[in-house]
């Protein structure tokens, strides 16, 4: 029910935060873009797949509440998770 933090991460890979966030600046990345992709992705896959309602996706994804969710979902898709959701749902009915 929530996104692991570098902390978190880095325990589970058993290498220190620091070395984790060091390797990822290396590759040109970091933890924090790095999670929102991850997340924006699993958003994707809940809200094509399954029935459950945008709250509790947002809850599932580790977002305060649905609000939080849909900010940060619109500031990458440029839609709501509603819009995107039915896009997918009128094009899926349109054999597309």
């Amino acid at each position: 029910g929530h996104q692991p933090s570098l902390e978190e991460l880095a325990e589970l890979i058993s290498v220190c935060a620091h070395t984790l966030a060091r390797h990822l600046t290396r590759e040109g990345q970091s933890f924090r873009v790095l999670s929102n992709q991850i997340r924006y992705q699993r958003a994707c896959e809940l809200l094509a797949r399954s029935q459950q309602s945008i709250a509790q996706i947002a809850y599932r994804l580790g977002y305060s509440d649905a609000a939080n969710f849909s900010h940060a979902f619109r500031s990458i898709s440029g839609q709501s998770p509603r819009a995107y959701r039915a896009a997918l749902h009128a094009s899926a009915a349109a054999g597309v």
